[in-house]
């Protein structure tokens, strides 16, 4: 095996089990695999997940990733997140005529819009089967979902569209990630206060979310119905605010390489495409990374690859599935030793990659671009 990346289905589990006990009684868990979950791999984890009690639904950002978790025969609810249109999803449902009725059972679709309460209703009358949906709510500027305006609307109408299950309302806190507390506060409100608008006849049929992995043990008051996990399920946090409690995570994946080669440089000599050795450097080691076509973790600054407990500094530039690293103080590292790009290794943790890459907890996804080329394999 000289390149994997491996993942760990107890560690992920126990996560899982750690978040569902620091929530509110009743609380349910939404599971984000968005982005071949996070890099590590769509249908292996939605796989785990699909046994896994703690979890009540999973959640794609797309209407094909649903579609490859629904194909691999992976039972639980799927809500995607984009706003797709019906002429797109009539033309998905083509492809797959003999489980057109397995997948409209099984997938909820966001209302983004005012129009899609119309738009749903007639997809559904076409394909005479309800369609799932969840509103996704935007009050504060109704740009991705609607705005209050529309909402009021669409409560007093809901009732007259035969063809839609409408099962949930869910909006997102864009204002989580910078630092106002103050407008944090007024936007958790303003969800709020649409929320109360909901006749109890209707509250009691849907399913109410708001918050995701950066934002639930905030504001524990608004966590609603149910909460929507992804990169704190695969062991990724960020530093714990005052007066919060994160749950005890861990990093769930391994990514391993190989030294390919180790050699003694002559100073001045020629290496990559970036030139010359750097001054001091005396002896690399060649290292395999797989089909990454380099990897966003190698092009962060100062990368480091663990061999034999080292951190490893890699120099030059890394070139389609290899790249060098200085090894001129380590005299044991040998060819053939095992290569570690990520693991729980301190220098090697999510959330050290996440301040080498100067990445924020949100956007540490672009950590695994390129990861869907690697073999993974899950482990107990």
């Amino acid at each position: 095996m000289i390149n994997a990346a491996i993942i760990d289905c107890k560690r992920l589990k126990t996560n899982i089990s750690n978040i569902k006990s620091s929530l509110p009684n009743g609380c349910r868990i939404a599971a984000v695999v968005k982005g071949d979950a996070y890099g590590h791999g769509l249908t292996g984890i939605a796989g785990i997940l699909d046994h896994t009690e703690d979890v009540s639904m999973l959640v794609t950002s797309s209407f094909k990733e649903a579609l490859h978790i629904i194909r691999a025969g992976i039972g639980k609810q799927i809500l995607i997140l984009n706003d797709i249109p019906t002429e797109e999803i009539l033309g998905e449902l083509k492809l797959f005529p003999e489980i057109i009725d397995l997948i409209l059972g099984q997938v909820i679709f966001s209302m983004h819009s005012y129009s899609d309460l119309y738009d749903f209703n007639k997809l559904g009358r076409e394909r005479s089967s309800k369609i799932n949906v969840h509103i996704r709510l935007d009050p504060s500027t109704g740009i991705k979902g609607l705005p209050g305006k529309d909402f009021k609307k669409a409560l007093s109408e809901i009732e007259s569209f035969d063809f839609l299950n409408i099962s949930g309302v869910y909006g997102h806190l864009y204002s989580m990630y910078v630092d106002d507390p103050a407008k944090q506060a007024d936007d958790a409100a303003a969800f709020d206060s649409l929320i109360q608008m909901i006749p109890g006849s209707l509250r009691s049929k849907m399913t109410v979310h708001l918050y995701s992995s950066s934002l639930f043990n905030h504001y524990t008051e608004n966590t609603y119905d149910m909460i929507r996990v992804g990169v704190l399920m695969y062991g990724v946090y960020m530093e714990p605010c005052p007066d919060t409690h994160t749950p005890d995570v861990v990093d769930i994946i391994t990514i391993k390489g190989r030294v390919l080669k180790t050699s003694s440089l002559i100073s001045g000599q020629n290496i990559d495409y970036s030139g010359t050795v750097e001054n001091g450097v005396k002896k690399v080691a060649l290292i395999s990374l797989g089909s990454w076509d380099i990897p966003f973790f190698l092009t962060c600054k100062d990368p480091v690859i663990g061999i034999r407990g080292h951190l490893c500094r890699v120099i030059g530039s890394p070139c389609m599935d290899s790249c060098l690293c200085d090894i001129s103080d380590f005299d044991d590292i040998m060819e053939s030793d095992e290569a570690v790009i990520l693991s729980d290794q301190k220098g090697l943790r999510f959330k050290d990659w996440i301040k080498r890459s100067d990445l924020n907890f949100g956007n540490c996804q672009m950590l695994f671009s390129g990861m869907e080329r690697i073999e993974k394999y899950y482990v107990e």
